[in-house]
């Protein structure tokens, strides 16, 4: 049995760019374990097999596999597979094109449009974004990227569809002397929930940009070129992020708030903005400064500042519930 296949490259606008994709689009017949062999034989980072949908509510089945294993999900792939699938049928769009791909983990939405001779997909995922707790700590995750510790500014778990451990770095330059260190890789991260590692330096607030690099040595990639699903793991992961400050803020302002007398109200707000903006200021370098030098002595330095900060907060209420008894019983 003979089954035609396509290469395509991802995420480039010039050929032997960008990432590149092996797509069988016919591939029903193949067994699961001659998709793997295929996928093998490619060496591709993905390998995608196109079959008739399960779901009349979606377009294609379509089948994702690295040269070691099977994803349930990934975003160039997918995107690549959608545009092949329009582009095989040799005509000019007007319109975009919305194609629903059921993957393992559940439908995704590609809706592809033509411009200048190109075509492009935009990729739509509706599913969960995964944080997990217990990712390495920076420390661990320099010693796999072989830099030092204070290079590393966080690291954390997130998936959508595929896990990854993120490690956000100082610098662009510290993402290009990044090297494995297979031993510590091996240690650290092989049995996590993650093995998988992406690392970056950059701008995460709305509008930024960031420069990134991926290995994947469980999947067989040791380093892949464009990784569109932990892309979408990293935004969904600082939305959910920073929702959590966005909570904060108002929860944290309306208590100082209420502790304050009203006529010492804008000295405490005063005073509750300053030591926030200087805390969000201060707290990154000088953690990782404490951290590079005792891990051990961080974790105790956060556990006093936590008791003195409840502390505080029980003593600023005594003056507060003495001034409410105090006003309560002035005549009018």
């Amino acid at each position: 049995m003979k089954y035609a296949f396509q290469i395509v490259d991802v995420f480039s606008s010039t050929p032997f760019g960008g990432n590149q994709l092996a797509i069988l689009p016919d591939a029903a017949g193949i067994s699961t374990e001659g998709m793997q062999k295929i996928a093998r034989e490619f060496n591709f980072g993905e390998t995608t097999f196109v079959l008739p949908k399960n779901d009349s509510a979606n377009n294609f089945r379509v089948r994702i596999f690295t040269p070691r294993v099977e994803l349930d999900f990934a975003g160039h792939p997918s995107v690549g597979t959608a545009c092949a699938l329009v582009m095989k049928q040799h005509v000019r769009l007007s319109d975009p094109v919305r194609l629903i791909l059921e993957e393992n983990a559940g439908p995704v939405t590609v809706d592809v449009a033509q411009r200048n001779g190109g075509f492009y997909g935009k990729l739509t995922l509706s599913g969960k974004i995964e944080t997990p707790t217990g990712a390495p700590s920076p420390a661990e995750l320099a010693a796999v990227l072989s830099v030092e510790p204070a290079e590393v500014n966080q690291a954390f778990f997130a998936g959508a569809g595929v896990p990854f451990c993120f490690a956000q770095l100082n610098s662009n330059e510290v993402v290009d002397r990044a090297a494995m260190d297979r031993a510590a890789w091996v240690a650290t991260l092989s049995r996590a929930w993650s093995p998988h590692i992406f690392f970056f330096a950059g701008d995460l607030r709305d509008g930024g940009k960031i420069y990134a690099r991926m290995w994947g040595p469980a999947l067989g990639i040791e380093e892949d070129s464009a990784t569109g699903s932990a892309c979408a793991a990293l935004v969904g992961a600082m939305v959910i992020f920073t929702a959590g400050e966005m909570f904060y803020a108002p929860v944290a302002g309306a208590y100082v708030a209420g502790l304050a007398p009203p006529r010492l109200r804008g000295r405490y707000m005063g005073t509750w903005g300053f030591a926030n903006s200087l805390s969000l200021a201060m707290a990154p370098n000088l953690g990782m400064m404490i951290f590079a030098w005792s891990p051990a002595l961080l974790w105790m330095s956060c556990g006093v500042m936590g008791v003195l900060a409840a502390a505080t907060m029980l003593w600023e209420v005594r003056p507060r519930e003495r001034f409410v008894a105090t006003t309560a019983s002035v005549p009018e």
